[in-house]
């Protein structure tokens, strides 16, 4: 469906306390938060045990929260290290850097018979133009009269931005207020997971 990047912002106030994390004898401690998008949360928590394995005087606490919640407790220095999967505004003076490129997927319940579709009606099932699953050619009699449960994230949230830039706005389409709003992408998994009209 398209790309986005993911990128870690910090500034000054993060790399002063790595440095204070530098204990004698070129030891490391001490401890730092981590806080933002959660695409990137999982990875981040690996990443995390790992050095903390290696460094076991030192305390990474991993956070979710969302793309601008981590961009803004960065810029309120209640953490040291933000993630997000939306690029930075001009106002939002930080330095970032890229650490991956994930893509976005648009999915269904198991269960849906549904054989395929076009960008162009995802545009449609999002703006709330197409409502049920009949109008996609479902012919299954359980699924076909029913209204399509669409599953979005929550406005900050770096995906959600994302999939704004790369797929409604080239046609100039808003995303419907008649949908499932969650704050995690495990929340939509989970939504997608049990709803057998959902996508999202």
């Amino acid at each position: 469906m398209g790309k986005k990047m993911i990128i870690l912002v910090t500034v000054m106030l993060a790399f002063i306390a790595f440095i204070s994390l530098q204990g004698k004898a070129g030891e490391l401690s001490g401890a730092i938060t981590i806080a933002g998008s959660t695409s990137v949360q999982p990875l981040a928590e690996e990443l995390a045990e790992v050095f903390m394995k290696k460094h076991p005087r030192v305390q990474i606490f991993v956070q979710g929260g969302g793309s601008s919640a981590g961009i803004q407790a960065v810029l309120s220095c209640t953490a040291g290290v933000g993630s997000s999967s939306r690029n930075l505004k001009p106002s939002e003076e930080l330095y970032a850097t890229t650490i991956a490129l994930d893509g976005i997927a648009i999915v269904i319940n198991p269960k849906n018979p549904l054989a395929g579709i076009t960008l162009q009606e995802v545009q449609q099932i999002f703006a709330g133009e197409i409502t049920s699953w009949g109008k996609l050619g479902v012919t299954n009699r359980n699924l076909r009269n029913k209204d399509i449960v669409v599953v979005n994230r929550e406005a900050g949230s770096g995906t959600r931005g994302a999939f704004e830039e790369l797929v409604m706005d080239p046609v100039k389409k808003s995303l419907t207020v008649n949908s499932l709003v969650q704050a995690q992408t495990g929340a939509v998994q989970q939504v997608i997971r049990t709803t057998e009209t959902a996508i999202g």
